[in-house]
């Protein structure tokens, strides 16, 4: 008995020693140069934070809407949900740090959900295993690094599926679920498909294993329901075009232009069932090749999780579904219906890996599985699969953090663009005039210059103003493109590598700023 329970005992001190060395490897990852690659900002994460900061600071976005239910951003739409957890770090300022860091802490917050996640479905050794997959996966890891709005989705409900997981006829886990299920209905919109079809397969089977009495389930229901009440009536106003709904200081916008959950969905197209089998096959070659041809979402030679693993996800789905024990027959089959659920994503929308980033957590669930079973057949085995794997990790990380993709990615997040525009908007009173090769490039005006919203939109004026984008032309004295600056004297430039000022370059003051030149009179 003496002998048993000191092996038992070694065996959990190994087990919490491998999780914190497993955590400490992702948070490592993550952390390490964070703020600083990737280089530059991208459009979209520095428009969330615009409009973060206008919330907090003026108690409405840059289009004047006063605490939106959903941003109304470029014209077609953003879901909120990251905008205002974003507030309580804006407050100290727009640095890069500031704006990455919630997505940081939710992929941070992810790996141990994660873990737990797995360890209910079928124990601890798999859970480990589960867990350093997603600790160096390539997709989670880039993910991590910037702020993009979309990738909140998979933390919300991977938390709101671990509750599910947790509930029972005794517990109000399942009341918790349908609250984080709500929440995602504000990280992006994929979830109006994905929740509902996850959900309409998950609860009769939890009520058919008696996990769930029928009052939990009208409650947890009731509870989603009232919380998706906004999401329903903006959804509503939008499709017929009514007027903005004030619910206090709250808005549900009308957009200006057709919403993005419209315009790219196949349920709105005027050929749907065409356009769904092409999003079929979008969706499978994604998944079979790893990559959407967007570097900021996956390195082409290591995909989403190190290119060809799409057979081990696919042998691991058919372990997962075959499972035999008793006491996992839930678990598996909530796996499977959040597979299914994700799935929804890709018939109904033209995917890219951060429209369809729901499938990857429940695909690592499923690679775990073959690992996992190697690891009971034969041990060298297995350590040879995790060296293969740890190896591949070194080379990406070597790549990822390499001069070759960080200046690729530089380009593509316009490094040096906002230090300019901001070196610009410090150096003259007088116009400004910023490239327009950069996309929306007076989202970054707007960080620099921090005008009181009613003032930019009081000065504004778009190219287009009912296109998809609403690109900005000027708003205060930002001009935005050389085609339509004029040659005053006292004009400020900002410009990309390949574009020069109207008059002779000698007449000006050249301050360069990574791929951007500000020249000044």
């Amino acid at each position: 008995m003496g002998n048993n329970q000191s092996t038992s005992a070694v065996r959990m001190t190994c087990h919490k020693l491998f999780f914190i060395l497993i955590f400490l490897l992702g948070i490592s990852v993550r952390v390490w140069q964070f703020g600083a690659i990737p280089a530059g900002l991208n459009v979209d994460e520095a428009s969330s934070a615009v409009d973060s900061y206008y919330v907090l600071h003026y108690g409405m976005d840059r289009n004047g809407v006063s605490y939106p239910i959903q941003f109304i951003m470029y014209g077609s739409g953003q879901s909120s949900l990251h905008e205002y957890l974003l507030l309580p770090f804006v407050a100290f300022g727009l640095s890069t740090i500031n704006i990455r860091l919630p997505m940081l802490l939710g992929a941070i917050l992810t790996l141990p959900l994660f873990y737990f996640t797995a360890r209910r479905v079928a124990g601890r050794r798999y859970a480990l295993i589960a867990m350093f997959l997603l600790a160096i996966s390539p997709w989670h890891i880039m993910m991590s690094r910037w702020a993009l709005n979309d990738n909140l989705l998979p933390v919300f409900f991977l938390a709101g599926f671990l509750c599910l997981l947790k509930s029972s006829r005794d517990n109000y886990w399942f009341i918790a679920s349908c609250t984080l299920f709500a929440i995602c209905f504000y990280a992006y919109g994929s979830s109006y498909a994905a929740v509902p079809v996850f959900l309409l397969i998950a609860v009769p089977i939890l009520l058919r294993f008696r996990r769930l009495s029928i009052l939990k389930t009208i409650l947890g229901i009731g509870i989603l329901t009232l919380l998706s009440i906004p999401i329903l009536l903006f959804i509503r106003m939008n499709l017929l075009g009514l007027d903005a709904i004030h619910l206090g200081p709250f808005t549900i916008p009308r957009f200006p232009i057709r919403p993005a959950y419209e315009s790219l969905s196949a349920l709105y197209a005027n050929n749907p069932l065409r356009l769904i089998a092409g999003n079929l096959l979008v969706t499978l070659n994604l998944l079979i090749t790893q990559t959407d041809g967007l570097i900021w979402n996956a390195i082409p030679q290591y995909g989403y999780f190190y290119k060809y693993t799409f057979p081990i996800e696919l042998i691991g789905f058919i372990m997962l579904i075959a499972r035999k024990q008793k006491d996992q027959r839930i678990e598996k089959w909530m796996v499977a219906a959040w597979i299914v659920g994700a799935l929804f994503i890709g018939i109904q929308l033209q995917v890219n890996i951060n429209r369809i980033n729901l499938i990857f957590l429940p695909l690592l669930l499923c690679s775990a599985f073959p690992l996992e079973w190697l690891a009971q057949q034969s041990k060298p085995a297995f350590l040879a699969a995790l060296c293969i794997f740890f190896v591949a990790f070194i080379f990406f990380v070597r790549d990822y953090f390499g001069a070759e993709y960080q200046n690729e990615i530089g380009q593509e997040f316009s490094a040096g663009f906002l230090p300019a525009i901001d070196f610009a908007t410090h150096s003259g009173t007088g116009p400004i005039c910023a490239s327009d090769e950069v996309n929306m490039p007076y989202i970054y005006a707007l960080i620099a210059e921090k005008p009181n919203p009613q003032d930019f939109l009081r000065t504004v004026k778009y190219t287009h103003p009912v296109g998809m984008k609403r690109p900005v032309r000027s708003f205060g004295r930002y001009i935005f493109g050389l085609n339509y600056c004029e040659a005053e004297p006292d004009t400020i430039y900002v410009l990309g590598d390949n574009e020069l000022p109207p008059q002779a370059p000698a007449g000006y003051k050249e301050t360069s700023f990574g791929y951007f030149n500000v020249y000044t009179p």
